[in-house]
C-alpha cells in the first residue's frame, strides 16, 4: 500500500483513509440492509401488502439506478470526500425518517427512495478518494478490502 521514500505520516494517513472508508461504507449497508430485516415484521403488523412491497422494493431500485447514473458527476464536481461524508448522512436520516414514520407509507417509500438513490454515490465517492491517496500499484487491493465492507454492514443489521 506504501510507496517507497513515503514518509510516516503519509502511510499513516493512507491506513486512516483506508479505515475510513470501510467502516463508512459499511455503514451505509447498515441504512440498506434495514429493508430485508423490518419487510417481514412490517408484512406481519399488516402495515403493507404483498404488493405495496413490492412497489416500494422497485421504487428503492429507481432510486439506486438513478443514483449510479448521478453520483459520479456529483462526485467529479465536488470531491470525493465530501460526497462520501454527506450522503452517508442523508443516508442516515433518511432511515431515521423511515424508522420514525414507518406507518405512513408515503413518508416511507419517498424517505426509502432518497436513502437508496444518495447510498449509490458511496461507491462512487470511494472510487474519487482512492487514487488521491493511495498509489496506483495498490488500488486494487484497496478496493478489495473496501468493497469487502458492505458485509460487515449486513452482517450487524441480521
Amino acid at each position: 500500500m506504501d510507496a517507497p521514500g513515503d514518509s510516516q505520516r503519509t502511510k499513516t494517513w493512507r491506513r486512516i483513509v483506508l479505515c475510513a472508508m470501510t467502516f463508512g461504507y459499511g455503514a451505509y449497508y447498515l441504512c440498506k440492509s434495514n429493508i430485508s430485516v423490518i419487510g417481514p415484521l412490517m408484512e406481519d403488523a399488516g402495515l403493507y401488502t404483498d404488493e405495496s412491497w413490492g412497489t416500494l422494493l422497485a421504487v428503492g431500485s429507481a432510486g439506486y439506478a438513478a443514483g449510479k447514473f448521478f453520483g459520479g458527476p456529483v462526485v467529479d464536481t465536488f470531491g470525493g470526500k465530501w460526497i462520501f461524508m454527506i450522503a452517508m448522512a442523508i443516508s442516515g436520516l433518511s432511515t431515521v425518517v423511515m424508522g420514525l414514520w414507518g406507518q405512513a407509507s408515503g413518508v416511507f417509500m419517498s424517505a426509502w427512495f432518497v436513502n437508496r438513490f444518495i447510498q449509490a454515490f458511496g461507491w462512487a465517492a470511494v472510487v474519487g478518494i482512492t487514487p488521491k491517496w493511495i498509489p496506483q500499484r495498490s488500488q486494487g487491493k484497496i478496493f478489495a478490502i473496501v468493497s469487502l465492507s458492505y458485509l460487515f454492514g449486513d452482517v450487524i443489521v441480521r
